[in-house]
């Protein structure tokens, strides 16, 4: 696959940088809606389309929890 590098809108937080699920990296630092950032510290392949990523993101109580997303390959995910 071509990396392919777009802009993407996010609610309540503006314009971002977004590459596909595919070109994902350990260390990669993914923004969700409203700004939300989380650290990529895992990627496995779930089936042919899919991935699961694992992120490590802070909680509104300043701790670090983990968590899996599953995300389709040529979703595009914004990052920094």
């Amino acid at each position: 696959m071509t990396i392919t590098h777009t802009l993407i809108h996010l609610q309540h937080y503006g314009m971002c940088t977004a590459k596909p699920a595919s070109e994902l990296k350990v260390g990669d630092i993914t923004i969700w809606n409203t700004g939300a950032t989380a650290e990529v510290i895992a990627i496995t392949e779930a089936s042919k389309h899919f991935l699961n990523v694992t992120t490590r993101y802070a909680t509104s109580r300043g701790r670090y929890e983990e968590g899996v997303r599953r995300l389709k390959k040529d979703r595009l995910v914004a990052y920094r």
